[in-house]
């Protein structure tokens, strides 16, 4: 059934009713009155005193004020307020709320002076000296700064340094993919520094591993430049598919970058396995993993007369023993890059207690008792580059 909601004029309350009935309900469901009819005076006001109290104040002449009913901003229901009287200073008989608000002071501004033709003449209370400091402010400013400029000594002129080399990282990235890319000799040898030079070797690693081109694998890092005998290098730590993991030694030539062939494969004059086969009298040039040691044997007994080394081949493997003597200043000195201590501390990496060398050894005494005993000569290059 239809309902709707209607006010009823006794109480205020909202009261469902049936519109759709032929006599719709007429009593409110809140006070039992009818909605629809206005009640009197005294029939809508609570009886709040007794009887006897309404006559004595008849008697004493008491003449009640006259009140209008209105809604409660609040909670909607009918209440009488005092004719004449300002709301706000009058409450709701229901919930107690005010019926109105304290009205505020009202500020109100001046109308400005004008010409017929509506043209304003001026307006009381502008503060027009607001914007004539702040303009006059910018311009002190100004004229502060022009003062500065013009009276300030003027910076020396330094020269111009040259532009540093751009970063080799793009070029030997390049220079790697290439190699790793190589599919015959031919492809290899113009990647290699004096090619010339190594191009038997080349050929003659290339046939002793067939399959081994193209070496493909990964690039897992590029070290930064350093310089070393007046020519930048960098180190590329690259993991092959075909070949052992290697530390490939690029060197900047003035056609570019180029890779060390000897430092690649690990052989200068001779590899470490054929130096302790084939134990040359006269001194070669082998590349090794040198670290410092306390191993003292056979002719080399004397700790204070020589200095020995722990060496072997790039893969840390074939290890023997060499000896400095410890009168040669400038052997010694050179040996001074190679950090304290005679072994890798535990859990250390071999690679930080030695470095690579590139030394000239020879065997000196026939071979003894223990592991193999050379003699050094000297050291040539810087680490694994040999000019």
């Amino acid at each position: 059934m239809p309902l709707t909601f209607q006010q009823c004029r006794s109480c205020g309350g909202k009261t469902p009713v049936d519109t759709s009935a032929a006599e719709p309900e007429e009593y409110c469901i809140h006070c039992g009155g009818r909605w629809n009819e206005i009640p009197d005076e005294w029939q809508s006001k609570p009886k709040r005193i007794s009887e006897e109290r309404i006559a004595e104040l008849k008697a004493s002449g008491y003449q009640p004020q006259n009140r209008s009913l209105m809604d409660c901003p609040r909670c909607k229901a009918m209440t009488p307020v005092e004719d004449g009287r300002p709301l706000h200073k009058q409450r709701c008989m229901e919930c107690g709320s005010r019926l109105g608000s304290r009205p505020g002071k009202v500020r109100k501004r001046k109308k400005s002076k004008s010409f017929v033709d509506g043209m304003q003449i001026r307006r009381s209370r502008e503060r027009v000296w607001m914007p004539m400091l702040g303009a006059m402010l910018i311009v002190v400013m100004a004229v502060i700064f022009g003062i500065w400029m013009n009276s300030r000594p003027k910076p020396d002129s330094a020269e111009q340094e040259p532009p540093a080399p751009p970063p080799p990282r793009f070029d030997v990235k390049e220079l790697t993919a290439k190699f790793m890319a190589a599919k015959t000799p031919e492809e290899l040898l113009p990647l290699l520094r004096k090619p010339v030079v190594f191009e038997k070797a080349v050929r003659e690693w290339c046939a002793a591993r067939p399959g081994a081109l193209p070496m493909e694998g990964e690039l897992l890092s590029i070290t930064a430049p350093r310089t070393a005998l007046g020519t930048r290098l960098v180190n590329a730590d690259i993991l092959f598919k075909r070949v052992p993991r290697a530390k490939v030694l690029t060197v900047e030539t003035p056609e570019g970058w180029r890779v060390e062939w000897p430092a690649f494969t690990g052989i200068a004059d001779i590899s470490v396995e054929d130096f302790l086969k084939k134990r040359p009298d006269i001194p070669v040039t082998v590349l090794v993993n040198a670290r410092r040691s306390d191993y003292y044997n056979n002719a080399y007994s004397d700790e204070e007369k020589w200095m020995a080394l722990r060496v072997s081949d790039r893969l840390d493997e074939k290890p023997f023993y060499v000896y400095a003597k410890r009168g040669d200043e400038g052997l010694i000195k050179s040996l001074e890059v190679l950090p304290p201590g005679d072994a890798p501390a535990r859990g250390q990496a071999t690679f930080y207690a030695s470095r690579r060398m590139a030394l000239r050894l020879h065997f000196v005494h026939p071979p003894g008792e223990g592991a193999p005993q050379a003699q050094l000569a000297l050291v040539v290059g810087d680490g694994w580059y040999i000019p």
